[in-house]
């Protein structure tokens, strides 16, 4: 079974190649993450500053897909970025992105799956598990979990970024705005279940909730309303977290290594 779910992934993943096209990073695309004060209300503004600093660390991007992320944190100042994912076509593009962009010296890219991959033992300042968690069965997150745990430095961070659904209703209502996500057959959003089973395998955890009327704009093609909305979830986030979280789309989990 868990073959046809990487055959499956694979060639989903095979036809998202088909679509990207190579691009120079502009220097504002790092910027907007190294230097906005919004940071807190934008998730991937938050995952990067959760990882700050990344000057001179080696990292490794756990579940690469096309290198993006990987090649920014490069730009950033990372001394060495460690990538892999399980699709051949994305670690060939991100391999071309990342010569485009002058840090191929920097990146290095495996194709490899999140369950068969070394990952090593104490080699890592940082690890981030961006929106790869979903993916995978729930049955192998303590072994994966485990994994991130040992190859963690002493003083490391492990950062994920996740995409969640605390209220099944909430199904219906995506389906009556006409939400439709890209993806997977076998891809399944984290439940309150997943997410305490992340927090608790690392030590020191902060949890920070994003994305219910973003979820709307962004499911609505309504990219100009976005920054707005990012905000105006942000505020309500911040007024009850307790509350409002249950409604949230996505989650930042910031870790630190347990057992060392």
């Amino acid at each position: 079974m868990l073959a046809k779910v990487l055959e499956r992934e694979i060639a989903w993943h095979r036809e998202l190649a088909k679509t990207l096209k190579l691009f120079k990073m502009p220097a504002s695309e790092i910027t907007k993450y190294t230097e906005t004060p919004a940071a807190s209300y934008n998730p991937k503004q938050f995952m990067f500053r959760a990882m700050s600093p990344v000057e001179g660390r080696t990292i490794l991007d756990f579940g690469c897909g096309s290198g993006v992320t990987s090649v920014q944190l490069a730009m950033m100042g990372a001394a060495k970025v460690v990538g892999f994912d399980l699709s051949p076509d994305l670690i060939k593009y991100a391999t071309y992105l990342a010569s485009l962009n002058n840090v191929a010296r920097i990146c290095e890219f495996h194709e490899s799956n999140a369950l068969t991959y070394d990952i090593g033992t104490g080699m890592y300042d940082r690890i981030l598990i961006d929106n790869v968690m979903h993916h995978l069965p729930r049955e192998e997150f303590p072994d994966i979990l485990d994994k991130i745990n040992k190859a963690l430095k002493p003083n490391g961070i492990v950062v994920f970024r996740e995409p969640v659904n605390y209220l099944p209703w909430l199904n219906s209502f995506k389906l009556a705005i006409g939400y439709k996500a890209d993806a997977t057959e076998d891809e399944h959003e984290l439940g309150n279940t997943d997410v305490n089973l992340i927090a608790t395998a690392f030590e020191l955890v902060t949890i920070k909730h994003f994305s219910m009327f973003d979820r709307v704009a962004m499911s609505l093609g309504l990219d100009q309303a976005r920054s707005i909305s990012q905000r105006v979830d942000s505020a309500l986030l911040n007024l009850m977290p307790s509350f409002m979280s249950k409604f949230a789309g996505t989650v930042v989990i910031t870790g630190y290594p347990r057992n060392k």
